[in-house]
């Protein structure tokens, strides 16, 4: 796990390292994989909570619409995680709670840095 992402209010992150192992049955193909701990309760809705791990899959390319990525706003260097919809010289970055707003920046100003292909939850 190489830290937290926060699903709320984007703010800046830490790293921390800590190895987490994962079978097959759960991400086939489990390479470049990285782990990130969930802070906050925006991505509710599409089953992520406050504790969870998501896994990441670095992300060359442009995500598709309703992918859920961690992205990073360069204009103030901090990083959230939420539903992708590029939409023209916009994007707009959608939680899964209806506390929280949708927040609309230019592309220009998103570098997506991966894309959760699984959620890891301990009860």
């Amino acid at each position: 796990m190489l830290g937290y992402i926060v699903a709320g209010e984007p703010v800046m992150t830490d790293q921390a390292m800590e190895t987490v192992e994962l079978t097959r049955d759960i991400v086939p193909d489990a390479k470049d994989l990285y782990g990130l701990r969930v802070r906050g309760d925006s991505m509710e809705g599409a089953h992520i909570r406050h504790g969870d791990i998501v896994v990441m899959r670095p992300q060359a390319q442009t995500p598709h619409n309703g992918d859920i990525v961690a992205v990073r706003l360069r204009s103030k260097d901090e990083v959230t995680l939420k539903h992708f919809h590029h939409d023209g010289a916009m994007v707009r970055l959608i939680p899964a709670n209806p506390d929280y707003k949708d927040i609309v920046v230019p592309a220009d100003d998103v570098e997506v840095q991966g894309k959760v292909v699984a959620v890891i939850r301990q009860y």
